[in-house]
């Protein structure tokens, strides 16, 4: 009788330790699917119009899926065994509608007091209406939003939870009046061109206006060519308050016309520095001092900078633009955000620093715009 007990319990002993084993077996698949399945997931939304006179929107879209890219891969090597992220990525051309209702498909069942430990973020957004537009999309709700452009919006009155990666449009000027300055611009020698059809544009020429007391100004919109050489004469300075794109033809002319003195734009030209200074090769001028612009960055200024582009030049052999620096800086804070690491709508010295962002910054404006230090470029020196 004994021997048929001890058989049994044997028995019993194998198949309870089989069992045990299918468990664990089953725990550790959940486990695997679990782990992906509650991966924070960040979205990159960047929808511009099919056809843009600003800029060359093909250019600027790879340029940020590239600063994407490298962030994703930099922010997972560093944060991935303590938070998984998966970025759902929508960058492409569409409408105004088209963004509006892929931000309320995001921002769906989710209200102000949403207070859930997996934060769901946006990050894109660069062009100033659609930034607009999506702020206005998410409000009411706890989507928090990471804007990698939109100087000129104060996206906190429309939204507390969105945020821009780039300074204020006003860090920009203080930058160019200071350069203006010291370049001896004056009322008396100096002349504005404006565009009355673009907010950024309207924002410069008032703060024009104010530094230079009642300058000279130009609205470009209806200008002719032998308007505006007749407005140059006798001037050394220039400031183009307006897109490169509608600015070209006027640099363009005045190299042609061997015009003497120095030109200012605005931060938008850093986007085009390959065409600026293909601009100014095929129309050389050494009466031109200097075609000078303020930047969020420079490719040498720091030697995380200096890595990253390199990393990028070896990936796609590209010059970087501007775009694909605020686009990895977002994304950074937007995974970061959405990890719980840290609170994209609040500044925090500490938390920022041990994040691998490329910029410093020092501290949140109350428009939204995060502050970061501003640097000149001259594109005919560099």
């Amino acid at each position: 009788m004994y021997r048929i007990f001890s058989i049994l319990e044997s028995a019993l002993t194998s198949a309870s330790i089989s069992i045990l084993w299918l468990l664990v077996s089953i725990l550790i698949i959940i486990n695997i699917d679990t782990s992906n399945a509650m991966a924070n997931t960040v979205n990159i939304v960047e929808i511009v119009p099919h056809r843009s006179p600003d800029y060359g929107v093909n250019q600027e879209l790879n340029q940020i899926n590239l600063g994407v890219e490298v962030a994703y891969e930099d922010f997972t090597n560093q944060y991935g065994q303590q938070c998984k992220c998966r970025l759902n990525k929508i960058i492409d051309h569409g409408t105004e509608d088209e963004l509006y209702r892929t931000i309320k498909k995001i921002a769906v069942n989710m209200t102000t007091d949403d207070n859930s430990y997996k934060k769901r973020v946006i990050v894109g957004i660069s062009r100033t209406n659609f930034a607009r537009l999506a702020a206005n999309a998410a409000s009411r709700t706890s989507l928090l939003g990471i804007s990698m452009g939109a100087a000129t919006t104060k996206l906190r009155e429309i939204n507390p939870n969105f945020v821009s990666i780039v300074s204020p449009w006003e860090k920009q000027w203080e930058t160019i009046v200071q350069a203006m300055k010291e370049s001896n611009c004056l009322k008396e020698n100096t002349i504005g061109i404006f565009d009355k059809e673009n907010i950024l544009s309207n924002n410069f020429q008032e703060a024009y206006m104010k530094s230079f007391k009642n300058p000279n100004k130009y609205w470009i919109n209806i200008a002719t060519d032998a308007r505006f050489s007749e407005l140059i004469t006798n001037k050394s300075c220039i400031f183009f308050g307006t897109y490169f794109s509608l600015a070209k033809h006027y640099l363009q002319l005045l190299a042609s016309k061997h015009w003497k003195g120095t030109v200012f734009g605005t931060g938008d030209w850093n986007y085009f520095s390959k065409e600026v200074k293909n601009t100014l090769r095929e129309f050389p001028s050494e009466k031109i001092k200097g075609v000078i612009a303020p930047t969020g960055w420079k490719s040498n200024n720091s030697e995380k900078i200096k890595a990253f582009v390199k990393k990028l030049n070896i990936k796609r052999k590209i010059e970087i633009s501007p775009a694909a620096v605020y686009a990895y800086d977002a994304t950074i804070i937007g995974m970061a955000t959405s990890c719980n690491l840290i609170d994209s709508r609040h500044y925090n010295y500490s938390l920022l620093k041990k994040l691998p962002l490329l910029r410093e910054y020092y501290g949140i404006a109350s428009s939204g715009n995060y502050l970061s230090a501003m640097y000149l470029v001259d594109f005919k020196k560099e």
